[in-house]
């Protein structure tokens, strides 16, 4: 079985990875070199085994993947979009920064939790409209220009299902409808804004929590959840509606895709999980 450079994301799903693993940078480019590679290195392949699902995983449509997300596997990032991520996380912090200016934030990082499924996770902000003091829950997106001309047009309060913003960013839509279906919070309405990286342009999507779509992702997490809570933990089966070998649009976006064709179709110990991906990352 052949080894993948495990700083190397983009080796574990190039057709031809003989020749970038083999490529050499001009002589010149040490520094960029260095720069990247430490980046890259500091990422960890595995993190600490969590009980608990992320709100930002809400959007997960396969059960098997959630398991995944638990047993903290991780594909680093190329260096490149690492450095992007950072540049959105300031991005981000500006615009709260300036919300808090404006005198309307009660809250930042606020922590929801559910406890069957268990789900933790922050809201990026919790923020007052001025007009009648009504609490908001916001979450605060940067991406780059080609993508945020892609957004659909603004609208004022809609169904989080019924939003355009739904049919092209979903996950963003149900980690927000994460945060404001919360059984420890109080919300029913909130936005979620982008910013582009690019030349600073915003659009605001205003929207009403929906139950039923909350419902849908904690179904698939108390399924998922069986697999979490199991001693030894353990990474669930293949679900009869995904296929990571062949056809499944769910599948060829999943960062995890390498590993579940590696594991058993009917699970395994996520010690067994961690043991055959040494394998093919060293």
């Amino acid at each position: 079985m052949a080894v993948v450079k495990p700083t190397r994301a983009s080796l574990l799903f190039a057709k031809d990875d003989t020749k970038a693993a083999t490529a050499a940078p001009p002589p010149n480019d040490w520094l960029k070199q260095l720069l990247n590679d430490t980046i890259e290195a500091g990422q960890p392949l595995w993190v600490p085994e969590k009980k608990h699902f992320r709100a930002s995983g809400a959007g997960t449509k396969c059960v098997r993947a959630l398991t995944f997300q638990c047993a903290g596997h991780r594909v680093p990032h190329k260096a490149k979009t690492r450095r992007l991520f950072k540049v959105g996380d300031a991005i981000e912090d500006e615009v709260v920064g300036t919300m808090q200016l404006a005198g309307i934030v009660e809250e930042t990082q606020a922590p929801i939790e559910y406890e069957d499924p268990p789900v933790k996770g922050k809201a990026d902000v919790i923020a007052r409209r001025p007009s009648d003091a009504k609490l908001l829950v916001g979450e605060v997106k940067s991406i780059n220009s080609n993508q945020f001309k892609r957004l659909p047009r603004e609208h004022d309060v809609i169904l989080a299902s019924a939003s355009p913003l739904f049919a092209i960013k979903p996950g963003y839509v149900e980690q927000w409808n994460t945060y404001a279906c919360a059984p420890d919070r109080d919300f029913d309405e909130g936005f979620v804004l982008f910013e582009a990286k690019d030349d600073s342009d915003e659009k605001v999507y205003w929207l009403r929590r929906d139950d039923e779509l909350m419902g849908a992702a904690l179904d698939r997490m108390r399924i998922a959840s069986r697999y979490v809570q199991d001693e030894p933990q353990r990474v669930a089966p293949i679900p009869d509606d995904r296929n990571p070998f062949k056809g499944d649009p769910v599948c060829a976006e999943c960062p995890h895709r390498y590993l579940c064709r590696l594991v058993p179709e009917e699970g395994a110990t996520v010690g067994r999980v961690k043991e055959l991906d040494a394998e093919v990352r060293g």
